[in-house]
């Protein structure tokens, strides 16, 4: 699924996962589930990377758990967390994708927050249509379950904290 480029509704997206757990200590300690590859391993970096440049670093939308390091919403961090123990390759090597991309829109989720920044929006709750890779409408008040199963059909972005998991149920 990483690194793979879907046609939604004409519109050329990218799929990029995985991010550094901020409560992996926490999970682990409690005995929660905790996933060793929650980033990007070099073959799916390798994968992503190949997949843009066969189109020539050209799609209208990404769709990623994280975001570019240069768009990571600092004002969210939880105080509890020191951000000196947090592994940040993943949105480093995302700004490395970014920097070389030529894209419309990209979309992401993984901070729980809700938040636009430049060509970029970060989603948790809400459901938004996107057409040419842009938004067009805000939070929907339709079911969202409802909405994820029309994902790929209705040209809707679903937040959810695995773009994966919504993907998926589109299928």
């Amino acid at each position: 699924m990483d690194g793979e480029i879907y046609d939604l509704g004409g519109i050329q997206t990218v799929v990029i996962g995985g991010a550094y757990s901020v409560d992996k200590f926490y999970r682990l300690a409690n005995g929660w589930n905790w996933w060793a590859d929650e980033q990007p391993s070099p073959a799916v970096r390798k994968k992503v990377e190949t997949a843009l440049a066969a189109r020539d670093w050209k799609v209208d939308a990404v769709l990623s758990h994280t975001t570019p390091l240069k768009y990571v919403p600092t004002e969210v961090f939880l105080a509890s967390i020191d951000q000196r123990l947090v592994d940040k390759s993943t949105e480093i090597w995302l700004d490395s994708i970014e920097s070389r991309l030529t894209y419309k829109h990209w979309y992401a989720g993984h901070f729980h927050t809700e938040k636009d920044i430049d060509r970029l929006t970060l989603l948790f709750s809400s459901i938004r249509e996107f057409k040419d890779g842009l938004i067009i409408s805000g939070p929907s008040a339709d079911d969202p379950v409802k909405n994820r199963k029309h994902f790929l059909k209705g040209g809707k972005v679903t937040s959810c904290h695995d773009h994966r998991i919504a993907m998926m149920s589109a299928i």
